[in-house]
């Protein structure tokens, strides 16, 4: 896979992604299926913790949800008469392509094991972020190539994912009912990109993040932190069936654990940080650049930050990385608030936890 020589964005990922003015990144042929860039230590750490906090494993919920949108989001890409001819010639080389999918995004590195026309599939994929949503993926591109249902086992040794998927017809009926999730509304925006003269995508995503397709890999340049790209959709089913599952605390419990690692990445930095209503909205920033929406307005009112964030990508993220910010330069233990996204927008309020305010 080739990267661009202007900017180093992969140029596949730059054909088949588009950055929108009003903080969100689309796929090319589905404008209406949204992706977003997180922090792959984040992902996995908040599903660490949950399944940890709670005493139940949490694998099969995320494989399941995964499954779906790794069908989904494979069915968007392979539309038309391409979509076509993977399925008609379908072959292990097929497969090492559709691998690419993965690599662009910053699952890993697939490659193929063995392959069996409509029957099974075994794939191995090096620097794997997460085992669970990638076996669930790697299952969802089976169904997708293959038209078909397929059960699939996996396991995980070091850094490396082997999964087998076999065609079939596996009971799922416990999910049947399940991941139902209804995108709010979008609000326009007036972000304005750089277009890169050679690929088209935004300099600022090159600029930020160094891509290493071979790897499977996307890094944040100055922090080396690792960065995956996931459809938003599938991120918030995963949540809402877990608070469905679990209590409405769980989008609390993923605040506070995402808001704690937010001011450890902040600290760490160690340099002094503009907390004015300018400063955080600078800080804020580099919200469009990974798809999470746009900080329109911060007001400061006593000790009490609140900010407006349009095309949130979740709220209670959004809120932990304002959180994570106001608790890095404040040096206070703060409680934090936020308003559902049913109109495109959430209002994201932070205080000193001794204010009691909430």
């Amino acid at each position: 896979m080739q990267v661009c020589n202007r900017c180093g964005v992969t140029r596949l990922l730059a054909r088949e992604h588009k950055w929108l003015p009003n903080g969100t990144i689309v796929l090319a042929a589905d404008p209406t299926y949204r992706m977003v860039m997180m922090d792959s230590a984040a992902f996995v750490s908040i599903f660490h913790h949950l399944s940890e906090n709670i005493g139940l494993p949490i694998d099969d919920i995320i494989v399941e949800a995964k499954r779906r949108s790794g069908r989904n989001y494979i069915d968007t890409v392979l539309t038309g008469p391409k979509g076509m001819l993977v399925r008609k010639f379908a072959s292990a080389k097929v497969y090492e392509k559709v691998g690419d999918q993965a690599a662009i995004l910053g699952y890993g590195a697939a490659h193929v094991e063995e392959y069996r026309k409509h029957k099974s599939l075994t794939v191995t994929i090096s620097n794997v972020y997460y085992g669970a949503p990638m076996a669930g993926d790697t299952c969802g591109a089976f169904e997708s190539v293959e038209r078909c249902d397929a059960g699939l086992e996996w396991q995980v040794s070091d850094s490396t994912l082997s999964v087998h998927v076999t065609a079939g017809l596996p009971d799922r009926e416990e999910f049947e009912e399940r991941f139902r999730y209804s995108a709010p509304p979008t609000l326009p925006g007036n972000v304005i990109w750089t277009p890169c003269l050679s690929c088209g995508v935004p300099t600022e995503v090159g600029h930020i993040h160094r891509y290493e397709p071979e790897k499977g890999m996307i890094t944040e340049r100055k922090s080396g932190r690792r960065i995956v790209s996931m459809g938003m959709g599938t991120m918030n089913k995963i949540f809402n069936e877990l608070e469905q599952e679990l209590g409405e605390e769980v989008p609390r419990m993923i605040a506070s654990l995402e808001k704690e690692r937010a001011r450890g990445v902040m600290l760490a930095k160690g340099k002094e940080m503009d907390t004015s209503e300018d400063g955080y909205l600078r800080f804020l920033d580099m919200l469009p650049v990974r798809g999470m929406g746009i900080a329109v307005s911060a007001s400061w009112q006593g000790s009490t930050i609140t900010v407006r964030i349009d095309n949130p990508h979740y709220e209670s993220l959004n809120a932990a990385l304002i959180a994570g910010f106001y608790e890095a330069t404040t040096g206070k233990k703060s409680r934090v608030s936020w308003t559902k996204n049913t109109e495109g927008y959430t209002l994201i309020k932070v205080s000193p936890a001794e204010s009691g305010s909430d």
